[in-house]
């Protein structure tokens, strides 16, 4: 189908909705200028010292922190900076307002793999979103000692004084993050190994495992919008998503992709194979 018949397509599911459930992707925090996951020259232009050990990018630079290669005080450095521009300092992109604004009068949940904060900060309902993969506002004990995380924020502001902007070294090991309770490495609390705290977001989780049943049981009007969600954690957004789509006969997907946009035959579904922005034009179709 042209896009033009999939976006009115997309405006007419969204009208006829009950409910809807967001499950976005790296893709949809993806912007012009801060998108230093995959833009080697916008991680440059954020992150210039890093680029010598190796590192083009902020999805290379995932496993910085435990590179023995780079000195302590830059690995945090980078961290720290990096921590503070995703989830305090960029701005949520405007595909999120936009989204919000699609959404407004329905029954909506969201599920997303980004740790950026974004929904939450564009106006998302906090006790309606569910992120598996951890948020930036948390950081945690990498043994982990307890099962607490604590706030990033105080613990960003006490670093970011003494990082040197053109090495991205902090002044002295004495500033480096350390567990408050056993004085251990610490790191922010998002997925990257078994140490992993998920106990505070059981609550999360049991709400969307509710919001989704809820649809199944009733069989009521489910639209499932998945925008900007690839092969890199398929698991908890790609497959689930269709799963959800596949046990409520009254349920759709729309699957926003530019590069993979590809959907299942056996379940009522159209892939859009276009970036955030189409969702101003899906707009235009209520």
């Amino acid at each position: 189908r042209m896009t033009t018949d999939l976006v009115s397509l997309a405006g007419k599911w969204i009208d006829e909705a009950e409910g809807i459930l967001i499950c976005a992707g790296a893709g949809m925090s993806a912007h012009d200028g801060t998108n230093v996951y995959v833009s080697e020259t916008d991680f440059k232009n954020h992150y210039a010292p890093i680029v010598q050990y190796g590192y083009d990018t902020s999805y290379d630079a995932m496993g910085l922190m435990f590179d023995q290669s780079v000195p302590l005080a830059v690995r945090w450095g980078y961290q720290a900076s990096h921590i503070n521009n995703q989830r305090y300092r960029y701005s949520p992109p405007p595909a999120y307002t936009t989204l919000l604004s699609l959404c407004e009068k329905k029954d909506t949940f969201v599920i997303t793999s980004n740790v950026d904060g974004y929904f939450e900060r564009a106006g998302f309902d906090k006790d309606r979103i569910y992120t598996p993969q951890g948020d930036w506002e948390w950081y945690q004990c990498l043994k982990p000692c307890t099962q607490t995380v604590y706030p990033s924020k105080p613990m960003i502001d006490r670093v970011l004084p003494h990082i040197d902007p053109n090495t991205l070294k902090i002044s002295s090991n004495e500033f480096i993050p350390k567990c408050p309770n056993c004085k251990g490495d610490v790191f922010g609390n998002v997925r990257g190994g078994d140490w992993f705290i998920h106990n505070h977001l059981l609550q999360a989780q049991n709400n969307f495992i509710q919001f989704v049943e809820k649809y199944q049981k009733e069989q009521k009007k489910l639209l499932v919008i998945e925008i900007g969600a690839g092969f890199n954690t398929p698991v908890v957004t790609r497959f689930p998503m269709e799963s959800i789509v596949r046990k409520n006969i009254n349920s759709h997907l729309i699957r926003i992709n530019p590069s993979s946009p590809e959907v299942p035959t056996d379940i009522s579904a159209i892939g859009i194979p276009k970036g955030t922005e189409i969702l101003s034009e899906i707009k235009k179709f209520l």
